[in-house]
Order: C-alpha cells, then structure tokens, then sequence
C-alpha cells in the first residue's frame, strides 16, 4: 500500500492511556540464542530473577512444608497480599494486607520474620520486593513458592 513502514526487527508498543507510540530496535544476536533453554528442565531450572536484574537474594522461597513450619515460630507475621474478596481464604493465623495497601500499612508490621502468600506467588514476590526496599535486612522475608494454589493442591492430595 506504500503507506508506513515495516518492522522488521523492531517492537511497536502503544499506550492506550495516553495514546503515545514507542519503537524499539531488537537485535538479532546469537548471544541471545544461547539463552533460550531447550529443554522443560533447563526452563525450569533457568533464573529469570537474575537474568531479568531483580535481585531478591534476601527472600527465600518457601515450599508447602517449611511454610507450615515457619508461620508457627515465635516473632513471625504471615501476610495475605490478596485482595480481600478472594478465594480460597486461609484457614491459619494471618492478617491481610492487599498488595495495592501494603505501602501505606507497613507500619503495621513489627515482627522480625515476614511470611507472605497470595494466590500464585508472584505477588507475594513483589511484595517482598517493596518490604526490602523499605526494611533492607532488618526483618527476616519470606514467601510460599507457588502461593496457595500448592498449598491447596498439597492439602487435597492428602486427603485423598
């Protein structure tokens, strides 16, 4: 049609909030061929964390067993960062602070050990993220790996 012009090797983003267009060149190196697993066990065993920059060195990812364990010691919180209306509600002790509250309320938590869980584990990361930039090392922060989807999923496979 001769109008506008071809994209190849580029990436067209728009912003729908403030209708502006961005136009980013992609390279096409090998190197990033190398990064590309090849496999299931080499995607599941690569560290997007690092190779995408976000350093979360001071959070440890906890599986449904060492959660269990670590909500019961003694100077720990446990944190829902789901919204309020969402299912499935935990039935152990916790409070719920919502990710989208969690910068105006971290007055609220004094414990030394932190335990975050939301849904699926990426928000929890997140929030984890926001309480080391505000505690850096002085509180102990965790999360349950997988949120509590895997703990549910453990919970019905024992019942089973």
């Amino acid at each position: 049609t001769g109008i506008g012009e071809i994209l190849h090797g580029k990436l067209l983003t728009f912003n729908m909030l403030n209708y502006e267009t961005f136009i980013m060149e992609i390279s096409n190196e090998n190197v990033t061929e190398n990064l590309i697993p090849r496999s299931k066990e080499a995607f599941e065993a690569t560290d997007y964390n690092f190779l995408c920059g976000i350093s979360m060195n001071n959070v440890e990812d906890l599986n449904t067993d060492d959660f269990a364990e670590k909500i019961t010691e003694k100077n720990t919180i446990t944190i829902d960062v789901r919204e309020i209306d969402e299912l499935p509600k935990a039935d152990f002790a916790h409070i719920q602070i919502p990710l989208s509250e969690l910068n105006e309320r971290l007055s609220e938590i004094k414990e030394e050990q932190i335990i975050l869980f939301c849904q699926s584990g990426k928000r929890s990361l997140k929030a984890a993220e926001i309480l080391m930039e505000h505690f850096g090392n002085d509180k102990k922060i965790s999360h349950l790996k997988g949120g509590i989807t895997v703990l549910q999923k453990r919970k019905n496979e024992q019942s089973n």
